[in-house]
């Protein structure tokens, strides 16, 4: 997702000014560094927050925020450093606002993800309900309405 996200940072607002994409050859090197960014951030924030907000009301929007503000932090070093004062100039926060937007839609493409793999385990875990095969006898009698508790006429 990182890499679709980041050509069209790149790619939309050239082509409406007038200008040209950037080479091919650039692609691939931008998809292997967003890759090798975003990647951590899945494995050390983005895993543990969707199992701790698994059972979470509105899990998807605690998880956009949370994408959104894991990666706005490491572009706001320089604002911190400032001690605030370039919060007044827009451009400072300009970095801020596009890679916390790369957090906000990587988190939401997560919550996606995860949405897909609960329904198909719960997909999974009704078609075992329904085919289930009793395995222990006093089950297969009851399947077949002989109630094992009581002893057969002798």
């Amino acid at each position: 997702m990182q890499p679709l996200w980041l050509l069209l940072w790149l790619v939309v607002p050239n082509l409406f000014g007038g200008g040209s994409a950037p080479p091919l050859s650039d692609f691939a090197g931008i998809a292997l560094l967003t890759a090798l960014v975003a990647t951590p951030f899945v494995l050390l924030i983005g895993l543990p927050s969707g199992l701790i907000l698994q059972n979470a009301r509105r899990r998807g929007l605690w998880l956009a925020m949370i994408g959104f503000i894991a990666a706005a932090l490491p572009a706001s070093g320089d604002v911190l450093w400032s001690g605030g004062q370039s919060l007044r100039e827009p451009e400072a926060l300009l970095p801020m606002l596009v890679l916390g937007s790369h957090g906000l839609a990587g988190a939401l493409v997560f919550n996606a993800v995860l949405r897909g793999f609960e329904r198909d385990a719960a997909s999974v875990h009704q078609a075992a309900i329904r085919n289930h095969v009793p395995t222990s006898r006093r089950a297969r009698g009851q399947e077949r309405g002989i109630d094992s508790r009581v002893s057969p006429p002798r």
